[in-house]
């Protein structure tokens, strides 16, 4: 009787288990549509924000799918967005919104299947909204970090920060050709001081503190959309990036301008050597002379002239007394 009952369990199982995987694979093959990009970069359903896109710049729009699996079938897409409905055997297509910067706008995708026999089906509809923003190339400071990696909702910062890029381009090159840099300037001083790493055991090792330009989407044509922090993916994999340090350990309540400068990664070297010296090491503190290099002389090194605005913070925190490095200004 045990023995029976072991064998009514086990077909029983055996036949959950391939029930159950027949609908695991039926679910894999079955037409569905998986998400809409704008530019490359992911969007989603009218409720949960909008991607932007520029005024009159055509754009990529598409979309991730599973396909039919079903002898004879076959996919087709319809795209509207500005203009006519647009229909294509693949979900790639550009599209233009024009308006006035600021304003919204909205495009829909359908995803249809026909059958062997020539019926339609409509699989599924999903509707985006756009925002739109005014056509130009940019490099600007988007977001700044603690040292623990936790986003800063006002401007009123710690000493340790750590900023975040992002950038409308059009390169010459390959984007590993390219390096952000990051300046930290006192308000009422012409100085800005260039932000650097410096190991505690090698102070003499120091170096400036970089972001890799990342490409992250297309904003239409030749103009990419980058993104830049410092240390880049590799610092995201493996430990906490660099952060900035903004003003020496007791300009607390001091106003600070933080810059961002993108440069060819060829003059890395000279902008670090126009810009600052070590200038003593005293027990396990290293002071740094700030070589007196204005903004505009900094300007003309980095790459088109690119700098951004700056960003106006103010230093709220006492930095505690394990700061390995102080800036000295000529």
């Amino acid at each position: 009787m045990v023995a029976l009952l072991l064998v009514v369990v086990c077909v029983v199982g055996f036949f959950f288990l391939a029930w159950r995987n027949r609908s695991v694979m039926h679910d894999f093959y079955e037409p569905k549509l998986l998400a809409m990009r704008v530019g490359g970069v992911l969007v989603y359903p009218r409720a949960n924000g909008a991607a932007e896109v520029m005024v009159g710049l055509p754009v990529e729009v598409s979309c991730d799918v599973v396909s039919p699996g079903n002898k004879g079938e076959e996919s087709h897409f319809v795209v509207q967005g500005p203009g006519a409905p647009l229909e294509a055997p693949d979900c790639k297509t550009n599209l233009t919104w024009t308006g006035k910067p600021g304003t919204t706008g909205s495009f829909s995708i359908e995803y249809h299947v026909k059958a062997a026999d020539g019926t339609d089906r409509l699989v599924e509809r999903r509707e985006a909204t756009v925002t739109l923003v005014p056509q130009r190339e940019y490099l600007r400071i988007h977001a700044l970090e603690d040292g623990a990696q936790h986003r800063l909702d006002t401007l009123s910062v710690p000493r340790a920060v750590v900023p975040y890029v992002d950038a409308a381009l059009r390169l010459e090159g390959k984007p590993d050709d390219y390096a952000v840099l990051f300046f930290v300037r006192k308000q009422g001083s012409l100085s800005p001081v260039l932000q650097i790493s410096v190991p505690p055991e090698n102070p003499k090792g120091y170096k400036p503190i970089v972001a890799p330009l990342r490409r992250f989407r297309s904003w239409g044509g030749d103009l990419v959309g980058y993104a830049a922090w410092p240390g880049g993916l590799e610092v995201r994999k493996n430990q906490q990036p660099d952060a900035i340090q903004v003003g020496n350990q007791d300009e607390v309540r001091e106003a600070f301008e933080v810059f961002a400068g993108l440069f060819r990664a060829a003059d890395v070297r000279r902008v670090t050597d126009a810009a600052i010296s070590l200038k003593e090491v005293a027990g396990d503190r290293a002071v740094f002379q700030v070589k007196g290099v204005e903004l505009e002389t900094i300007r003309q090194i980095a790459y088109k002239g690119w700098l951004t605005e700056p960003l106006t913070v103010v230093r709220t925190e006492v930095a505690p007394e394990a700061s390995t490095f102080e800036w000295k200004v000529e």
